[in-house]
């Protein structure tokens, strides 16, 4: 039996139709600091999606309002290896948090959610401490913990 591949109309395939850019949102860690937030901790970003949701729903709502087609969660740090530093064995609550809020601060539904499936370990360390195997788990997991809140993206 031979495979038919179907043409999928959906709205993000709507949008690269129109023939113009998508606009990704920018930094979010950055930003945060300019603000006064302060690293405090390995997961200080993390933390902010559970003491401080309405400062993240408002960087989330300021790139929409500059006419950003697409936000990223704030998931940097909610991947398994990165929770594990801390002895945190469960990111499913972390991810559900930090999508939920992008989700809350997207009112219309042209705006895209990037997933953000960030770097196990510290982005600018030499030295890997994780094994292929655990990195390729790690990632699997985060994935899988991102399309099951049902970002549009990863």
């Amino acid at each position: 039996m031979k495979a038919v591949l179907q043409k999928v109309n959906n709205p993000f395939s709507q949008s690269v139709s129109e023939k113009r850019p998508l606009i990704l949102d920018g930094v979010l860690g950055s930003l945060l600091q300019k603000m006064g937030c302060k690293p405090n901790s390995h997961i200080w970003m993390t933390e902010l999606n559970r003491t401080s949701l309405d400062l993240i729903m408002d960087v989330h709502k300021s790139y929409i309002k500059a006419r950003a087609d697409i936000i990223t969660t704030n998931t940097f740090r909610t991947n398994p290896a990165a929770l594990e530093v801390i002895e945190i064995s469960n990111a499913a609550p972390y991810v559900k948090e930090a999508v939920k809020l992008a989700k809350v601060a997207v009112s219309d539904d042209s705006i895209y959610i990037a997933g953000l499936n960030a770097p196990a370990e510290d982005c600018y360390q030499k030295k890997r401490n994780l094994s292929y195997k655990k990195l390729e788990m790690n990632y699997k997991i985060h994935i899988d913990l991102l399309i099951d809140n049902n970002v549009n993206f990863i």
